[in-house]
């Protein structure tokens, strides 16, 4: 990522051997928050999990790549749990998508340390609001043609993200030929049966989807995709008349 001025060539080099902290702060809502430059790139870290750029910055990128974002029209774009921006820089910076980018990120301090280290700056069309991702979803009124969905509090994401209220109004913002895609770590906490609960609902109150399951690091992460574009063009697909549930349910491993 960009590199701030004060980083020396030395600096530099030593974090290829091993990484080197440039700034600790306590955040609003994660407890430990660092920035670090590992291999010449700059990372947001927690204690135990990557923010932004890291691993988490290559979960996207792979399935952005999977989905075709690079050669399809994305216009307006979602991302809660904006973190350090490393998804508003995939979308521009290596996908070249020229999009209105809305960030919500409800820690104020890792806003301030993205604008610090991460130049978010240089991204145009973006507005960042600081405030709860939940709160925001039930409010917002516009359609969006990609929400990234990246929330989490070390490798948890809250229970909130999950209830019917929350999955109900974030499948209400999206366009009709709109994509979802929402991160999930498979956090000790949690077992496969809880996040298979979690789909379901899913399939109840947004629609089909598709599971990307990547494993990094002695981590799982399942990212879970709708993308009504796809199943329209194969299976026909539209609301049924509750305006809730769909007329097609689909769950598949990728």
């Amino acid at each position: 990522m960009y590199l701030n001025k004060k980083h020396s060539f030395l600096r530099t080099l030593s974090s290829y051997i091993a990484p080197c902290r440039i700034e600790q702060r306590k955040g609003q809502i994660t407890p430990f928050l660092e920035v670090v430059l590992d291999s010449g790139k700059l990372l947001l870290n927690t204690s135990i999990v990557n923010y932004s750029y890291g691993s988490l910055h290559d979960i996207f990128h792979k399935t952005f790549k999977k989905l075709n974002i690079r050669e399809r029209e994305i216009k307006n774009v979602l991302i809660l749990g904006f973190g350090a921006g490393s998804i508003a820089s995939l979308l521009t910076d290596t996908l070249h998508k020229n999009c209105t980018i809305t960030g919500v990120e409800a820690d104020k301090v890792v806003i301030e340390l993205a604008k610090k280290y991460f130049n978010i700056d240089r991204v145009k069309k973006l507005t960042i609001h600081e405030t709860d991702a939940y709160n925001f979803v039930l409010k917002c009124t516009e359609k969006y043609d990609l929400i990234a969905v990246d929330i989490f509090v070390d490798d948890e994401t809250p229970q909130k993200f999950s209830d019917n209220q929350f999955l109900s109004a974030l499948g209400n913002l999206l366009a009709p030929s709109g994509i979802i895609c929402y991160n999930r770590m498979l956090a000790a906490a949690r077992s496969e049966k809880q996040e298979d609960e979690l789909i379901e609902s899913f399939n109840q109150l947004i629609g089909p989807n598709s599971i990307m399951k990547y494993y990094s690091g002695g981590r799982t992460n399942w990212m879970i995709v709708h993308d009504r574009a796809l199943l329209t063009i194969r299976y026909g697909y539209k609301k049924n008349n509750s305006k809730k549930l769909f007329s097609v349910k689909l769950s598949e491993s990728i």
